[in-house]
């Protein structure tokens, strides 16, 4: 970089802005965070505990807003935007609280969207829909004039770096692709594999000694609105299932499905329908630790999502590929390509008689095999995916949205 820059790292989704800040500060970047309310996955905790056990280290700065207060910096400008406008360079966001916050930020902003702060944008709500959700959920009104503000929020950015292809439809339709940084984000892959439980994987190693292969669903359980770009595919996944019901019989075959998306009770309702609902161990929202101790199964097969909107590698299946999880999904070549400069090590399927092939044939692998296909992951995620190579591209393309705005 010609110059050091000081980048603030607004907002802090499924903690992607907290691993940007952290790696920036080691190769020497005036780095900052400032953490909004994003709940879940976006807890520091989860991925830096050493860190944050004892409160924020002075990195992290500014304070969480409340509703109240994201409308009003929507309104009027505020100290905190005053304060933002004069000791940064650039703004880097995730997260849609921390997009519909920025959009009073008069420098160059751009954002790294872990996928809803865009994709509900173009969901399909009817009128009438809409004004019988808002008679009888009157706090309705309040998530419709933030769906509109991040529009706006969306639309007075510099840069978006994103390569989900089911989102490249809406920036399209807003006329965002002239801004479009078709990147996707990297991973700390030491970091990562440390981070695993090692409790919870010794007791998941006991619970399935006796199965052949285990098999884990622990992305959104998104199936409804088959248009919608938060379409994930697993009612493809409950198909597929059916078709091996002999193998879940046998306990040859363990299935591990985590309740989490907005589709979560009716799919619950739908699998009750289904000969494999009985064979299926739910299990509630996981902590990050904890999920990687399931990756991270010898002899575990993840699905992540299946359809055409599904082309690239998502979160879920960034940690699959740096701890080795052999994986099923409709990655393409093209797609992880545009994500990390080479095609990724994949299992493609997208309908649920290719996902039940794929299926037989790992299964029919013997275990060096299988062992391969794990180390092949781990390999490309070291040469392609962690940060130490990721940032220097990542910085070149900051350099190229600041020098647009300019």
């Amino acid at each position: 970089m010609k110059k050091k820059l000081k980048v603030l790292f607004l907002g802090n989704s499924d903690n992607v802005n907290l691993k940007l800040c952290m790696w920036s500060r080691n190769i020497g970047v005036d780095a900052f965070l400032w953490r909004m309310d994003e709940g879940g996955r976006g807890n520091p905790m989860e991925y830096a505990p050493d860190l944050f056990e004892h409160g924020n280290p002075d990195w992290v700065i500014g304070a969480e807003k409340s509703n109240k207060q994201l409308i009003i910096s929507t309104l009027i400008k505020s100290r905190d935007i005053d304060y933002i406008n004069k000791n940064f360079d650039v703004v880097i966001i995730s997260g849609k609280r921390a997009l519909i916050f920025s959009l009073k930020i008069k420098l160059p902003k751009l954002l790294v969207p872990v996928g809803y702060e865009v994709c509900y944008l173009l969901d399909k709500t009817s009128i009438l829909k809409t004004l019988k959700r808002i008679l009888y959920h009157p706090k309705f009104v309040f998530e419709i004039y933030l769906n509109f503000v991040s529009l706006i929020a969306l639309k007075s950015l510099n840069g978006i770096f994103d390569s989900f292809e089911h989102n490249f439809r809406i920036y399209k339709h807003f006329n965002l692709e002239k801004i479009l940084y078709p990147k996707s984000i990297g991973e700390d892959c030491e970091k990562v594999r440390k981070l695993v439980d090692k409790k919870t994987i010794q007791a998941l190693e006991k619970e399935t000694a006796k199965a052949k292969k285990v098999f884990l669903w622990f992305s959104r359980l998104n199936y409804r609105n088959l248009s919608s770009p938060n379409y994930k595919g697993v009612d493809l996944f409950l198909k597929a299932l059916e078709d091996i019901l002999p193998l879940l019989e046998n306990g040859e075959v363990l299935v591990y499905i985590g309740k989490h998306g907005i589709d979560t009770e009716p799919f619950i309702e739908l699998a009750k329908k289904s000969p494999v609902y009985h064979y299926i161990r739910w299990r509630e929202h996981l902590e990050y630790p904890k999920l990687l101790s399931y990756l991270s199964l010898k002899n575990a097969i993840l699905f992540t999502d299946f359809g055409k909107n599904n082309s690239g590698v998502s979160g879920i299946g960034r940690d699959a590929l740096v701890l080795g999880t052999v994986t099923i999904n409709s990655c393409t070549d093209k797609a992880t390509t545009l994500q990390y400069g080479k095609p990724a090590p994949k299992n493609y399927a997208s309908t649920p008689k290719e996902i039940t092939e794929q299926i037989y044939r790992l299964l029919g692998m013997s275990d060096e095999k299988f062992r391969n296909c794990q180390n092949r992951n781990k390999q490309y995620s070291d040469t392609h995916m962690d940060y130490k190579n990721y940032l220097k591209w990542f910085y070149q393309d900051v350099e190229k949205v600041i020098n647009s705005a300019l």
